[in-house]
């Protein structure tokens, strides 16, 4: 599984051993080598393996996956690792708090629930072209004075 990693932590200026830098980013010993065996460059490829900072930062900056907001009627599937729209463009809403709710809806690829937590003073533009089809009573008024439920959001 890949996950972002804290690049602040890691000191430029020095050379970290393999433990250090379990500790510094809270991975696996296991993790490290499968880095080394993947192309992280040790300074001089002898044991016990020094790592440079900026080697270290680089190389995990290049695995990364760069942030990518998603767009308006996406929502993200877990199992897909994916933003996608929902099947048929329908979606339910699950209040969280009295500012936001989950909307959920089915991938169309796996068929696994979906899932985006929005403000209901954002519902309009993050929900555009979705049909929103459960009854929830305890959802505010929407920007054209109905219920969220019986709006499908144009943008």
């Amino acid at each position: 599984m890949t996950r972002r990693h804290n690049l602040t932590l890691i000191s430029e200026n020095r050379s970290y051993t393999t433990k250090e830098i379990v500790r510094l980013l809270r991975v696996t010993i296991s993790t490290v080598y499968g880095w080394i065996s993947a192309g992280l460059i040790p300074n001089d490829g002898r044991r016990p393996f020094l790592i440079h900072g900026t080697t270290l930062k680089a190389f995990l900056a290049k695995r990364q996956k760069p942030y990518q907001p998603m767009q308006p009627g996406e929502i993200y599937c877990v199992g897909c690792k994916a933003a996608f729209r929902p099947l048929d463009d329908v979606v339910s809403l699950e209040p969280c708090a009295a500012t936001n709710a989950n909307i959920l809806g089915c991938c169309p690829r796996c068929r696994r629930v979906g899932r985006r937590r929005v403000r209901y003073d954002r519902l309009h533009v993050d929900a555009s072209g979705l049909r929103i089809v459960n009854e929830d009573v305890a959802a505010p008024i929407g920007r054209d004075g109905e219920p969220p439920h019986t709006d499908v959001y144009a943008g």
